[in-house]
Parts: structure tokens; sequence; C-alpha cells
């Protein structure tokens, strides 16, 4: 069998090798019986101790460094490159012939995504670099670095861990999109009469449009409809909504392959924080509810984008086939209803639909407040199997629940578009 020899094998390869060798080292014992013959395995022998001896050495003076100076930590946006870099340093005066390293990037899960092994030397006095670069496709906070690392004696007969400490942390940060990036027209995906509700949470609903004129805002242009017309066309719109507004994130998920799940993740969590971006540039008040590792339903008042890394390290991971009790969409949508600062304005953003979670929206819209629903969905989905799974929007649609589709194929491209430019 063609390849390189497996760890186990080389190394019992190595101890009869060395066994054999000892004894051939015995064979001139048999013919000169005094302290010369035995030198030859006396010899050998030392050689092997002396080689332990350097290795011990070797292994006190490992040390290991990175590039990343801020706390073991980089931030980047989804989508970015990562560029790290890892040194093993040698500070003893003799030369490492044989190390391995395992280097490893997790995933959102916490598990491993990718491992490699790497073999290299270390001279005296000096170091082997290694340098990672990686997009970073996914949110999330993920650990790079090494696994673990062993070096080897001169001959290969002995080995012995490094501890290491050489991992940092990764955050990837979402990206804000515009409400035009990211909503899907509904039409496309149900026979409905009415007309797809591309309007965003401004406290304003959108009923028509009109030529611009000097001092309208640059918020309220209709940069689809413009691109296909002679002029700027402005946003016509009616006030009917108080100034207070919730939007909740719910991580429960239909059964789906891994990179799906994290496909469905991000939109979710940019879903989320592109419509708070554009809460925060405007006169109301807003906060965000969402569910923690705990599985705790949490609502807090975001600060700002330098404080979303904290929340992605509290939000629970994507949850596929949730047993019951856990805190999903019809729960977030439940307990904010029974909190007594409970808001006028409720934005869901889901990538699951259930029964009770349409009853409880429309439960909140018979309360004469204004629910929302923002829906993600698998952009691997045919039609057919898209109208299947919006089917129960139905319901909201009867019930005058506004409800916007959200396709995962905006993250296949990262980046916003220019605000005056129209996407194909």
């Amino acid at each position: 069998m063609k390849g390189k020899m497996k760890p186990t094998v080389k190394f019992i390869f190595i101890v009869v090798l060395w066994i054999l060798a000892l004894l051939a080292a015995l064979f001139p014992a048999r013919y000169i019986n005094t302290a010369f013959g035995y030198m030859a395995f006396f010899f050998l022998l030392l050689l092997l101790i002396f080689s332990l001896l350097i290795l011990f050495a070797v292994r006190r003076r490992i040390e290991i460094e990175t590039n990343v100076t801020d706390a073991h930590s980089v931030q980047c946006l989804r989508g970015d490159p990562v560029e790290l870099g890892l040194k093993v340093k040698n500070r003893s005066v003799f030369f490492c012939p044989h190390a391995k390293g395992g280097f490893y990037i997790s995933d959102l899960f916490g598990g491993v995504d990718t491992s490699t092994d790497t073999d290299f030397t270390i001279a005296a006095r000096s170091d082997s670099g290694f340098d990672f670069g990686m997009d970073m496709k996914h949110i999330g906070v993920y650990r790079v670095g090494l696994k673990d690392l062993r070096v080897y004696d001169m001959f290969g007969f002995f080995s012995l861990p490094v501890p290491v400490s050489g991992d940092f942390e990764v955050y990837v940060k979402p990206r804000i999109r515009t409400m035009e990036e990211l909503v899907v027209e509904e039409e496309i995906f149900l026979d409905s009469s009415r007309d797809s509700r591309n309007t965003v949470p401004n406290g304003i609903d959108y009923v028509g449009v009109r030529e611009y004129t000097p001092g309208d805002s640059m918020k309220q242009i209709h940069w689809k409809l413009s691109a296909h017309s002679l002029g700027y066309m402005t946003k016509l719109s009616e006030s009917t909504r108080q100034s207070d507004f919730a939007v909740a994130l719910d991580f429960a998920a239909y059964p789906a392959e891994r990179e799906e799940l994290m496909d469905l993740y991000d939109s979710l969590v940019e879903t989320a924080f592109s419509l708070l971006e554009e809460l925060s540039h405007r006169e109301v008040t807003y906060s965000l509810i969402y569910s923690d590792k705990q599985q705790e339903i949490r609502r807090s008042v975001p600060k700002g984008r330098a404080n979303d890394m904290e929340y992605i390290r509290r939000f629970d991971v994507i949850t596929p086939e949730p047993e019951p009790g856990y805190p999903d969409g019809a729960r977030l949508i439940s307990q904010e209803a029974r909190m007594p600062n409970r808001c006028t304005n409720l934005i869901l953003c889901t990538s699951r639909l259930t029964s009770e979670m349409i009853q409880e929206l429309i439960s909140v819209k018979r309360q004469k407040r204004s629910p929302e629903l923002y829906f993600v969905f698998p952009d691997r989905l045919a039609r057919r199997d898209r109208e299947n799974l919006m089917a129960p929007l139905r319901s909201l649609d009867d019930a005058g629940v506004p409800w916007h589709a959200v396709s995962t194929a905006g993250n296949r491209q990262p980046g916003s578009t220019d605000a005056g430019e129209d996407e194909s």
C-alpha cells in the first residue's frame, strides 16, 4: 500500500530496528570477552540516553508566540479575510530535528471544523513560523491555534508533548445591510393579491411613490424603482405607529445540514442587527429579545455596533428540532406580551414557522399592537418547496400582519451595496 506510514506502525518499526541494532552490537562481546567487546553496545545505549536528555532540554525551551496582541483575539466582519500567525520558538542551544503540530479551527457549534498536522524542524535558538489566511464565512466566536505539539529526539525513538498556549479567538461580526438588500418580494413565492411589503420598521407605512423634490430624505428614496425611472422616486408614507420597538431573535430551526444551519444563523443575526441599526437612526426606543446559551430569554438595549460581539458571545447557537420548552419564536412573543413595558411594535426574526408562533403574532395584532415577521429561508429550496414552507404565512395575510422573506443567498457575497446602486 502506497502512502505515508501510519504513526503507530512507524514507531513499532523504529523500536524493532533499535532493538536489533543493540543486539547486533552485543555480537563482538561473544568473541572478545573483554570491556572492548561491549563498547559498541554501550556506545549505542549512551547515544540513546544523550538523545533523550537533549529532548528534555529542547522541550523545556520551546515557546509559542502569535502576531495577535489584543488579548489573544481578532475581530472582523463576516466574509473578511483574517491573517493570523504563530511562531514556535526553540530557545535552547540544541537542534530540534523533528516536531509535529496539530493546527485547528473550531466551528460555530464548538467542534473542530478543520484540523491539520504539520511536521517541521527548528534550528537552535531559532523559530518556525506558520501563517493562517482564512476567509471567515460565518458569524460567531471561533478558536484558532495549536491543538497539540510534540517534539522528537534525533532518532525518532522518543517524543514528548509540549504544553500549548498558542490559540486565540476570532470574533466574526455581522454585516449590516439595507432592507432592500435583505427582503425578497413575497409574491415570488405565494399567489397573493396583496402587494409585496418591502417596508422598513421606521414608524411609517409605505403607500406609494412620487418624483423626488429637493429636501426629501435620502433614506426615503426608492432605489430599485429609481434605477428604472428617469429620476429619483421618493416613497410616500403615513404615520400609524408609536415609537417603541422590540426585535425578537428566534434560534429554533428546521433540520438541516451544518453549513445550511450556519447560513441561516448568519441571516437571522444580520437581519436582526440591520433592523436595530435602522431603528438607531430614528427617534424611537428599541430593544433586542433573544435566548442565551443557557436558553434563558434576555431583553436588553443594544448600545451601538461596538457591543455587537457581546451579544454574539451570549447568543444561543441555532438549534434544529428543539425540544419542548425551548425558547422559540412563540415563547419569545408570549413572554414579551406579559412584560409590563411591552412594546407597541414587535418584530420577530425566525427561520422556523409553527402554528403556535403564527397564533401569537395574530394575538399581538388583536391587542392593537403592530407585529411584523422576517422569515429567513434557505436559498437551495425550489419554488414549490418554498411555497409549501411559507404556506402558513397565509394566516398572517388574512390577519393583516406584515411579513417579509429573507433568503440566505445574501450570505454568498458578503458586503452591502451602495445606497445609490441598484442590485441586479
